[in-house]
């Protein structure tokens, strides 16, 4: 791994002085954290065709991007000095101190780690805004999950008269099964209206930045009814791409606002609403078009519970 005449200058500079490989990579993590951090970046130009080229755009040319551009060009730069280093995928977690995690997927993030002997993979935080007090363990202790619900018993109607004709065939009292019927049926329009009442009552009174949280994660939750049940090790824009055709032409949208939501502590911008209540309602149309039963379930029963 080699890298341009240009940018070797700049790491020199970075490097002077340095006493040992580590002090360097620290010094490296500190100028790649003053860089900017932001998800919204623009693609890859056709001229970057390797890693020294891409090393060139990201940090002579435009020195921004997100999670992903840091841990790769730490990787590559700490390679560039006779260094063994892997990029790695994780999460991100932030302790309470109760010694236990919930795990969800906006926690996702990647870092580089190098090696040093006698002290085995040393991980390194170059992405700006990410360099703080954080607990990041190997192993995480599970938390209790509620155990699944235990099905109820079949419920059968049964007739408990039947009348028979002269005729001797068996003729069935339809009252006693069409006004238990009628009442269900009403009885489900009521608790679905006060349910949509109630969720949507708790909705409102929601913050921005939790009602953005609770859209991303319906419209994922969607996702995963239409078949598209995402990937280990797999980024959401990568995600994204695979269900692009059912995402619609806000996909873009919904992984800019949905990596800003979880990385970034940037303000929310007034069309960020907009945009994701446009993409859940194309991703619930799509999930109605194709299958009736669980877009049912998903409007009357999951909606923004």
């Amino acid at each position: 791994m080699s890298v341009s005449e240009s940018l070797k200058e700049k790491l020199d500079a970075v490097y002077e002085g340095a006493a040992s490989d580590y002090e360097k990579l620290k010094r490296l993590e500190s100028t790649l954290s003053s860089m900017v951090y932001t998800t919204d970046t623009e693609p890859v130009p056709d001229w970057v065709e390797d890693p020294g080229d891409f090393l060139d755009y990201f940090l002579l040319d435009t020195g921004e991007g997100f999670c992903t551009h840091y841990a790769t060009a730490f990787v590559l730069l700490a390679r560039a000095e006779g260094l063994p280093s892997r990029y790695v995928q994780g999460y991100r977690l932030e302790t309470d101190g109760a010694g236990s995690y919930t795990i969800l997927s906006d926690y996702a993030h990647a870092w580089p780690e190098v090696y040093f002997k006698g002290k085995g993979w040393v991980r390194f935080e170059p992405t700006p805004g990410f360099n703080r007090e954080i607990s990041w363990s190997t192993s995480v202790k599970k938390t209790d999950r509620p155990e699944q619900a235990p099905k109820g018993p079949d419920v059968f109607v049964t007739p408990e008269e039947q009348q028979t004709t002269v005729k001797g065939k068996a003729k069935v009292n339809l009252a006693l099964i069409f006004v238990p019927l009628l009442g269900m049926i009403v009885f489900l329009l009521l608790f679905t209206v006060i349910v949509r009442a109630l969720s949507k009552a708790g909705f409102d009174k929601l913050s921005e930045k939790e009602k953005l949280n609770r859209l991303s994660k319906e419209i994922l939750s969607c996702l995963v009814s239409l078949g598209h049940v995402r990937n280990d090790n797999e980024t959401l824009r990568e995600f994204a791409e695979r269900a692009r055709e059912d995402l619609g032409e806000h996909s873009e949208d919904f992984v800019r606002i949905t990596e800003r939501l979880v990385y970034s502590d940037l303000k929310e911008e007034p069309s960020d609403f907009k945009l994701m209540s446009a993409c859940h309602r194309e991703v619930l149309s799509k999930l109605k078009q194709r299958n009736r039963l669980r877009y049912v379930i998903k409007t009357v029963f999951s909606r923004f519970w």
